[in-house]
């Protein structure tokens, strides 16, 4: 479960049963029965179907950095995931879970005890997941750089288990980028066309000429009572949609608003936003994926990022830097054992929904190799990652593999031992 999705599913599978936002909506029901115990004389009423405008209704992420943020939410989550997808019967279903790599032992054993008291598992593994990511590439060893909504984590794993004390953490995540395009959008809209800010398709309603029979999109102003969350969450919806349909990463680093003549001349790719306007989109196309390599590029106080409690101001979130990636790439492989280091420099499992850019990983190793060059010249820096397609569930393909194998059965912390020993024992078994 991650800060922008959740993917569940079966071992052995190649895809995800469940992918679903980490994120529920919250309406509350309020009744004048003075008789019932409810907070504030209201009742809280939970939907996944997000995407569906409700008035009122409040967003609340399950998941902050990585974290469990609300655990009530978890089991919401996990209830609504194996009645209307999965449906099987977790009595009789081992459970594998993923987790960060900085996550705290308090929060493992909480997962620990919700798995075993609630869902009545009869056994449970919890694997990080840069360990999970390096075994979906076949690999053991290696630096699992992952680039996720909230932020980048890179993790050095050897021989199967991961460095924590080498863990660097970097700001920028994919929902940043959502923000700074969406102001690049409001202001190419304002420049070019004198027009307003795009708005999310909640907001507009279909009509169509009833002489020319054209289908056109107006401001639906029957919408009222948007809560400030779920407007914020739909519009950074909006910029992810024009993101992963037209953004790619540079070849080199550049100056790319500079004029740089290795991108004055690129073909113009149209995007057509909700409300039917089409824009073409330059060396615009560049920009978001350049702030991994140049955070100061970056506004941590973006509006919409404030309204949802995810900025790094916010109470709750992770300390991250602000170093651009192959920084935190480096940092983290000078912090292992110098006899490992040039291993992991060449095994770079580079993961996440936010390295789904074409070009991503190759620009990566290119930055690293001109990082690692002035701290250590003998690194022969290599690459291996997925598909686009697969690197957003890098961690639950490896979840998938190991937990089909044999082998794995004789590592499970089993029912039996969770009552003998309670859910401390989850940090000496995985």
């Amino acid at each position: 479960i991650g800060s922008h999705s959740a993917r569940i599913g079966f071992a052995g599978d190649d895809y995800p049963r469940v992918y679903i936002p980490s994120c529920i909506g919250i309406t509350d029901t309020y009744n004048d029965n003075k008789t019932d115990i409810t907070i504030n004389n209201s009742i809280k009423n939970t939907h996944f179907d997000i995407n569906y405008y409700r008035p009122n209704m409040r967003l609340e992420h399950i998941v902050r950095d990585g974290i469990i943020n609300d655990w009530d939410l978890l089991e919401e989550l996990w209830d609504h995931s194996l009645t209307n997808y999965l449906k099987v019967d977790t009595k009789e279903t081992p459970i594998l879970l993923a987790e960060k790599s900085y996550n705290s032992s308090e929060s493992r054993q909480k997962m620990c005890e919700l798995m075993f008291e609630k869902y009545n598992a009869p056994a449970l593994f919890m694997s990080k997941d840069a360990v999970l990511s390096c075994y979906s590439c076949g690999k053991t060893t290696g630096v699992a750089v992952d680039c996720g909504a909230s932020g980048t984590v890179v993790t050095p794993v050897y021989e199967g288990w991961a460095e924590t004390s080498a863990i660097s953490r970097g700001l920028v995540g994919g929902r940043f980028m959502d923000a700074h395009l969406l102001r690049m959008l409001g202001r190419h809209m304002h420049d070019h066309f004198s027009l307003p800010p795009p708005k999310p398709l909640f907001r507009l309603t279909k009509s169509v000429d009833p002489v020319t029979g054209a289908l056109s999109w107006q401001p639906n102003r029957s919408v009222e009572q948007v809560h400030p969350s779920y407007d914020a969450y739909m519009h950074l919806e909006m910029a992810r949609d024009m993101k992963e349909s037209v953004c790619r990463t540079a070849e080199a680093s550049s100056n790319l608003t500079d004029g740089d003549p290795r991108y004055m001349n690129i073909p113009l790719l149209p995007h057509a936003l909700p409300d039917g306007t089409v824009v073409d989109v330059g060396v615009e196309r560049f920009l978001p994926p350049e702030l991994l390599f140049d955070p100061s590029l970056l506004d941590l106080q973006a509006p919409e990022m404030v309204t949802l409690g995810l900025s790094p101001s916010c109470p709750g979130g992770m300390p991250g830097s602000s170093d651009p990636i192959e920084n935190l790439v480096v940092d983290s492989i000078l912090r292992c054992e110098a006899d490992s280091q040039v291993t992991l420099a060449s095994h770079l499992i580079v993961t996440g929904g936010n390295s789904a850019y074409d070009g991503m990983p190759e620009r990566i190793r290119q930055e690293v190799d001109r990082a690692a060059h002035m701290n250590a010249p003998n690194w022969r820096t290599k690459v291996l990652s997925s598909g686009a397609s697969e690197r957003a569930i890098c961690t639950w393909l490896g979840g998938s593999i190991i937990a089909s194998l044999g082998s794995l059965h004789e590592m499970w912390m089993g029912r039996s031992e969770y009552d003998e020993y309670g859910s401390a024992l989850i940090d000496r078994k995985c």
